[in-house]
């Protein structure tokens, strides 16, 4: 038991690191794209390429003061669930969130350099992706799956209500 609450105390640390090497290595990738973009072949399903990403999930454009109020819209919204979750002392929650501002952190910066988010895996010819993305998704399961196990407070207040002393 002692074994457990150990391991389960360094995930979130764990996460942190994973979130750091994972930005870096994404952005050690994009570097390693723009300057060779020719194809590179194939990395089982996906082929290794430069892909310019205009466009938010699947390529699909948006006028640009929509793209940006919608960035900032989510932002505000992951800050918020991680400012929420910090507070509460939710590690772990924080943690996963920390993932997806890292993922998220390196795509804004595409965005600012370039217009485009850099992808570089393109599977089937079709669907690009990047190591970024990978960390958005993998962070927000993490985090959504972090809320279902954790009782928010007003459930856990219910759970300890008695009957006859809900004044």
């Amino acid at each position: 038991m002692a074994e457990k609450a150990m391991i389960s105390r360094h995930w979130p640390r764990l996460l942190g690191y994973a979130a750091a090497f994972g930005f870096l290595l994404d952005r050690l990738l994009k570097a390693l794209t723009l300057a060779y973009p020719a194809p590179h072949g194939w990395v089982g399903v996906a082929e290794f390429t430069l892909f310019l990403n205009r466009g938010i999930a699947f390529s699909i454009g948006l006028p640009k003061p929509i793209f940006w109020l919608a960035v900032v819209g989510a932002a505000a919204v992951v800050l918020a669930a991680f400012v929420q979750a910090f507070r509460q002392k939710q590690k772990l929650s924080a943690a996963f969130l920390i993932v997806v501002m890292a993922g998220a952190a390196s795509n804004l910066i595409d965005r600012i350099l370039y217009s485009a988010t850099i992808d570089y895996l393109l599977f089937f010819g079709v669907s690009a992706v990047n190591l970024a993305d990978g960390l958005i998704i993998a962070g927000l399961i993490g985090w959504a799956w972090q809320q279902r196990a954790t009782p928010t407070n007003a459930a856990a207040t219910k759970l300890h209500e008695t009957p006859g002393n809900n004044l």
